[in-house]
């Protein structure tokens, strides 16, 4: 278009014939940050790691002193070989363990083991059939010995 003149603005603000070279816009800095440097401090302690709860701790104890010793003989469920009543079969695996007849597992399970456990504390007292059962006569006896010691 003869005869016009094309304006434009310098980097400055002012006009200008000519347009003003472009700024380059800034580059991000990619490069790894610096390492900071370390201080000497004490290596931390490690946790103890948690044990293995003993089936004979004090909180299954301490509950089956309270469903054994706590409770009238007649309160007490006539438990037998593969008998589940919820919760009872391993108060009673925890009293043999704790009197020093092994039931296997505290695993809630009136099995083989238990039954076993059971007729060893019969044969230990005077006067209990070694059955393995567990009624009334052999709840009193449990009571007798877990309870008094």
């Amino acid at each position: 278009m003869p005869g016009v003149t094309w304006v434009d603005y310098n980097c400055d603000g002012s006009l200008s014939a000519t347009p003003c070279a472009e700024t380059p816009s800034p580059v991000p800095d990619t490069s790894p940050p610096s390492p900071v440097p370390e201080t000497s401090s004490p290596a931390p302690t490690p946790s103890p790691t948690p044990e293995e709860p003993d089936p004979q701790s004090e909180a299954p104890l301490s509950a089956t002193a309270a469903f054994v010793c706590g409770r009238s003989v007649s309160q007490l469920p006539d438990l037998r070989p593969n008998s589940f009543v919820l919760g009872e079969v391993e108060h009673l695996q925890v009293a043999l363990a704790t009197m020093g007849f092994n039931p296997g597992p505290i695993d809630g399970e009136y099995g083989t083991q238990t039954e076993e456990a059971v007729k060893r504390f019969q044969r230990s007292t005077p006067n209990l059939n070694d059955d393995g059962w567990v009624g009334a006569f052999t709840w009193t006896r449990i009571q007798e010995r877990f309870c008094s010691g």
